[in-house]
């Protein structure tokens, strides 16, 4: 916990085959085949970058009854359903790698401080506003299951989405100083990396400062946490300090078993919302990145709403659950992240510490 004060930067990878148990590969592979069939959404399918957000926001309030608050490889299977196989991205791969791993974390304790261990191998880095945020993202929310592949740039001017193995602008967008504001964090999305640079190092000043912006509900700030991970290829040092924050909220416990959506086995933290919704941030037990995240009724529920006007929760009903498949800084849309062990690992430019 020690070295949680020390200054590292560095993307954040998302791994694939080293969470994969073998006795669990067979239904990784069915589950991933079954949502790798489905054709990646359309621009006039899919909502738009705040809409979408929006909705993500609804999804949890509505599931917590509170509506005005809130291991295979991808690389290839992605280059198979291209008519133009991506090109990789020159940029050198860093982050939480397998050779890097400080240990199996089996509890809450661990977690922290091997990944900081971790973070503290990896270069200083952090990308600059001109690169490009990739993700390959599948997701389920209630009866919906999709695969969404971006390219957003990150000062968030520009954005591409892959469909039928073309790029195609998503318009994100709006000329502001300030284009979407972050989901409980007083950052906006076209900032955010120089906005997280100049957030305190210390973690017990940082769970200040989330709970602050959060109304001190400790279930708010682990949601603005889920949602930074969820939406941005976060440094190494950054996320290891987020597992301290996480740590230290009230209600936050460990799970040793947890899944994300592509049957990729991990473990977890999570909170419990209104004593009947689990929401779940699930992380790799060896290399300590960020999986996905899972939303899941442990008790049955009704909420009366607005659009739509009732949802009836049943125990064990997912609200929403997903995984990164792969994620990345790249130099230029339509490139996917350069391996250096793994497929999906995370490339990114060099500047300046956190």
């Amino acid at each position: 916990m020690k070295e949680l004060d020390r200054r590292l930067s560095a993307c954040n990878p998302v791994p694939i085959a080293d969470v994969l148990d073998a006795a669990d590969s067979a239904d990784a592979a069915d589950l991933l085949q079954l949502v790798l069939s489905t054709p990646v959404m359309n621009p006039s399918q899919r909502q738009s970058f705040r809409a979408r957000r929006q909705w993500k926001a609804w999804t949890a309030a509505a599931a917590a009854l509170v509506v005005a608050a809130a291991g295979i490889g991808v690389s290839a299977s992605l280059a198979g359903r291209n008519s133009t196989p991506p090109a990789s991205s020159a940029l050198p791969v860093i982050g939480f790698q397998q050779a890097t791993s400080q240990g199996l974390a089996s509890n809450a304790v661990e977690l922290v401080d091997y990944a900081t261990k971790a973070a503290a191998l990896t270069p200083k880095l952090v990308p600059g506003p001109h690169y490009w945020m990739y993700r390959d993202l599948i997701q389920k929310d209630g009866p919906r299951r999709y695969r969404e592949v971006t390219w957003r740039e990150v000062n968030f001017h520009h954005g591409f989405v892959l469909v039928g193995g073309k790029l195609t602008p998503e318009g994100i967008s709006s000329g502001s100083p300030c284009a979407v504001q972050l989901i409980g964090w007083p950052g906006c999305v076209n900032t955010v990396y120089s906005y997280l640079a100049k957030l305190p190092v210390n973690p017990a000043a940082l769970r200040r400062i989330i709970l602050a912006n959060n109304h001190s509900d400790p279930a708010a700030a682990f949601n603005a946490i889920e949602y930074l991970m969820l939406d941005y290829p976060l440094p190494a040092r950054f996320q290891a300090e987020l597992y301290a924050v996480l740590t230290g909220l009230r209600g936050v416990n460990f799970d040793r078993s947890a899944k994300d959506f592509a049957g990729r086995r991990g473990i977890g933290l999570y909170i419990t919302e209104n004593g009947f919704l689990k929401n779940e941030i699930i992380i790799n037990p060896r290399t300590y990145a960020y999986m996905g995240s899972l939303w899941v009724a442990v008790k049955a529920r009704t909420e009366h709403g607005t659009s739509p006007a009732v949802v009836h929760l049943h125990k064990g009903s997912v609200v929403t659950w997903n995984a990164i498949l792969s994620s990345g800084i790249v130099r230029r849309p339509g490139q996917l992240p350069r391996a250096r062990r793994h497929a999906g690992s995370l490339a990114h430019q060099t500047l300046r510490d956190r």
